[in-house]
């Protein structure tokens, strides 16, 4: 289970790229962030690998997780929309 409670997170100079998110992803659940370019998914996924820290909130990840390459994730929501 990943659990994000109360993230904050803005780059230096920057307005807030996130305020106050709380996000719970279920173990055993396939889940994808889908959105438009800037809207902050790369960001978000650096956040739950640990590559960046918050600015105030805790992310607590239970059990082992795996998180695909951009070209690959996008083959796979590819695959699923047009079967």
């Amino acid at each position: 289970m990943i659990l994000l409670h109360n993230i904050s997170f803005g780059f230096p100079g920057g307005d807030l790229l996130f305020n106050h998110i709380h996000l719970t992803i279920p173990s055993h659940t396939k889940s994808a962030l889908v959105g438009n370019n800037g809207m902050g998914k790369s960001t978000l996924l650096k956040l739950i690998a640990d590559e960046i820290q918050p600015l105030n909130g805790d992310i607590n990840i239970q059990g082992k997780f795996s998180m695909f390459p951009r070209c690959l994730g996008i083959l796979i929501i590819l695959r699923l929309l047009n079967p």
